[in-house]
């Protein structure tokens, strides 16, 4: 299962960050990785219940409830994801095509690596709401459960899908009041934003920045004078697919 609280096996391992050109500006200009609501996110299963969870539920209630209760539980544990914001990077020894073609729209792609225990040092230790890092338990929705009662491990599995993502998750919460309803608490209201920035410590966080392989010639120097602007000193190179696709 996904271990929300930061485990040292894991603390070196390599991570990385693909984006375009424009979304590492604003990372540099906010000095605040960006958090997507788990809602929001582009698979319409983030976060929900997997199907023998949704049956265990249907199964204990019953007998003693009607549907449209069992259905409203049912959605309660569902909307609890919209109360979670999540980051997201790649855990891998070296860069991956498949997450350049994935995260990177055009030429002007940059990657950021980093690693896991740099990733959690970053975050202003002050925060008043819980950070979380957690790996991605990838599972067959249709056939493997998860822990009960625990909201946030909804938000650390993934179809098997995705799996080639290998994906190291930073969890924030931000929680919004639980309607009333039929003598029962269900969660639904999302928080208003759709996303938002937390602070960190760039220096902390960078160890290197990549260009993509086919990124115009004077773009290596462009990134290093934006760098440079927001003072932030670190190595930035080519990709290494630069020299498999010239091979």
């Amino acid at each position: 299962m996904g271990d929300l609280s930061f485990d040292l096996c894991f603390a070196d391992i390599i991570i990385w960050r693909y984006m375009d050109f424009w979304k590492f500006v604003s990372l540099l200009k906010e000095q605040a990785l960006y958090f997507t609501r788990v809602d929001t996110l582009k698979d319409p299963f983030e976060g929900k219940l997997p199907q023998p969870n949704i049956e265990r539920i249907i199964n204990s209630l019953k007998k003693h409830s009607p549907q449209d209760i069992i259905e409203k539980v049912i959605e309660h544990y569902n909307n609890s994801r919209n109360n979670y914001y999540v980051n997201c990077w790649c855990m891998k020894d070296y860069e991956s095509s498949l997450m350049w073609d994935a995260y990177v729209t055009n030429r002007t792609g940059i990657a950021v690596r980093s690693s896991a225990n740099k990733l959690k040092n970053s975050f202003n230790k002050d925060n008043k709401e819980p950070i979380k890092l957690c790996k991605i338990n990838y599972i067959d929705r249709e056939i493997t459960p998860i822990p009960d009662n625990r909201t946030h491990f909804q938000v650390a599995h993934k179809s098997k899908f995705y799996e080639d993502e290998r994906e190291l998750r930073v969890l924030k919460m931000k929680f919004v009041p639980a309607q009333q309803g039929e003598g029962l608490v269900y969660a639904g209201l999302a928080p208003p934003e759709e996303g938002l920035f937390v602070k960190v410590d760039l220096d902390s966080l960078i160890e290197e920045v990549l260009v993509r392989h086919d990124a115009p010639p004077k773009f290596e120097d462009l990134v290093m004078n934006v760098m440079k602007r927001y003072n932030l000193n670190k190595p930035v190179r080519r990709s290494d697919l630069a020299e498999k696709a010239t091979s």
